[in-house]
């Protein structure tokens, strides 16, 4: 995984020196939530050091608007902030058309977010990016298709399913020592839940 990283910030970004990296803050994953105003949880690689897994924590950042929010969170690390590499997006079951239209419209303006990371629906963000099981997590979002249990929809799918206000499926998850998750089919911008399970 990490010589993966190494090689994509590599192309992404020109970086020829290793000590260039310091000059960035790359998120692993992040989540977002709406109350009076943004709040985004960013899992950023704290310490990457070669041949050795990289290290994470959560960070946070508010904003009047999602483009603010980001801008709040680069002068929160005092670096570059590298979007590319996002593997997880979690939003916040209570969030809003306004609020979906706002984040896709920022995906749509931005050159620095790609659109195939996973997203996920929860109701308390912070857990599942902040507890130490983030990888068993991540790993059981990715890999439970298999199962037909949890739904795994690109941003891409969640975004163009909605801006043409066609229905589909995506998954809520929570973690509190087991996984518990629950299906929920969006129509007409309107979520219903479909099913309930745990693990």
């Amino acid at each position: 995984m990490k010589k993966i990283l190494f090689i994509l910030i590599i192309i992404l970004t020109g970086c020829t020196k290793y000590t260039d990296l310091n000059n960035l803050t790359i998120i692993k994953s992040i989540g977002i939530k709406y109350d009076n105003g943004y709040t985004i949880y960013a899992q950023i690689y704290d310490e990457i050091k070669k041949d050795i897994d990289p290290k994470t924590k959560t960070i946070e950042s508010s904003g009047n608007t999602i483009k603010d929010t980001f801008n709040n969170l680069k002068k929160i690390v005092n670096k570059e902030i590298f979007l590319s590499h996002i593997d997880l997006l979690i939003l916040d079951i209570n969030l809003k058309d306004i609020n979906y239209n706002e984040l896709i419209n920022y995906s749509i303006y931005s050159n620095e977010l790609r659109n195939d990371f996973l997203v996920i629906l929860s109701d308390n963000i912070k857990p599942l990016l902040t507890d130490t099981k983030y990888d068993e997590i991540e790993n059981f979002i990715k890999t439970n298709d298999n199962i037909k249990n949890i739904i795994n929809i690109s941003f891409e799918e969640f975004a163009n399913n909605y801006l043409e206000n066609t229905p589909f499926i995506i998954t809520k998850i929570e973690y509190d020592n087991y996984f518990k998750y629950q299906n929920y089919f969006l129509n007409n911008h309107r979520l219903e839940r479909i099913t309930d399970e745990e693990n």
